[in-house]
């Protein structure tokens, strides 16, 4: 059965607070309370997108989920793909937003095929398994995308998940990497369960910021610098989603889009696309997306699935930089 559906979804973990007015903590209420208005703005909008990529998904109806996720249990050199049976975990991140968890189980039967695939398509790759028949550790770079998807996960379906390389997380050839896509894509056409893929990342993390709140600034030890190229990455994965022709025009420095943007993705698109993605990997050393190498895999998948179907649609539903990283939610049917 083919993919039947990917969405981005970004893991700050803010965006859960833009759920606040839903009651879904009283820890979020305080925090979004004590926000200034356009970044509780922000965060609405992004808890929104989110949401809806996740109900979009829904309708697909599909029987278990993959989740790629650049912040899980890391190998050096090898795609790590987890074989517990189950996995659980919360947002914690600076002592907050613990109140979000997931506990979900794995399908092991089916990782341990997805590994001997990419094994046997000399693609690195190693089983990975934790705490021996304990639940494998999640945190926000899993827990967040698989908390909008609860509903889903909650009725039964099961998860797959891999974590990136490390030594690829900054270095790495767009063409290699499309390539682990491509095969990505020929295990999903071989199943019979129908697939939901789910990318975990953000965008740039070097953007400039006028907020002055600790909790939603980088550790002042990790020393993270701002650059000029934060927005145009940023605009670059934009438009990599949109599939619009590649042109200086369409180079527009809007900082943030909020509105939904929906698209045809044709054989065209995807080449076009492939030239915006192109350039992201270009600007990434400097912009520093923890999202990069997950967006470059979708880029793989999809130029796969459109050599055996018309077109996808793609759906970018915001994409904006409330701090100091950029994030984005956007879906592929």
């Amino acid at each position: 059965m083919p993919l039947v559906s990917s969405i981005i979804l970004p893991h700050g973990a803010m965006t859960l607070d833009g759920g606040a007015a839903a009651g879904c903590s009283a820890a979020a209420v305080d925090r979004l309370h004590n926000l200034p208005e356009t970044l509780k703005e922000d965060c609405q909008t992004l808890f929104k997108a989110c949401h809806e990529a996740a109900e979009i998904a829904k309708t697909t109806k599909p029987d278990v989920i993959f989740l790629n996720t650049p912040h899980g249990i890391c190998l050096s050199n090898s795609h790590a793909v987890y074989i517990n049976t189950k996995a659980k975990g919360n947002a914690e991140w600076n002592k907050q937003w613990t109140e979000y968890d997931v506990f979900v189980d794995l399908d092991v039967e089916l990782a341990k095929s997805f590994a001997a695939h990419l094994i046997q398509d000399a693609i690195p790759a190693e089983e990975m398994k934790a705490f021996s028949s304990c639940e494998a550790p999640l945190r926000w770079g899993e827990v967040i995308p698989l908390w909008f998807v609860r509903d889903l996960t909650a009725s039964g379906v099961k998860v797959v998940i891999f974590s990136n390389p490390l030594s690829r997380s900054r270095q790495f050839s767009l063409t290699d990497i499309t390539k682990v896509g491509d095969s990505i894509a020929k295990f999903f056409d071989r199943l019979e369960q129908r697939v939901l893929y789910i990318v975990s990342g953000d965008l740039a993390h070097s953007h400039q910021t006028e907020c002055t709140m600790p909790l939603y600034l980088a550790d002042p030890r990790w020393n993270m610098p701002t650059s000029d190229t934060a927005l145009p990455f940023d605009i670059c994965v934009e438009n990599w989603v949109k599939g619009i022709p590649y042109s200086p025009e369409s180079k527009k420095r809007q900082t943030k889009t909020k509105e939904k943007h929906s698209s045809s993705w044709d054989s065209a698109a995807c080449s076009n696309a492939q030239k915006w993605i192109s350039e992201a990997v270009d600007l990434k050393q400097e912009a520093l997306s923890c999202g990069i190498y997950g967006f470059c895999l979708l880029q793989g998948i999809l130029a796969n699935g459109l050599k055996k179907r018309n077109n996808f649609t793609a759906h970018l539903l915001c994409r904006l930089a409330p701090t100091y990283y950029g994030m984005a939610a956007a879906v592929f049917l």
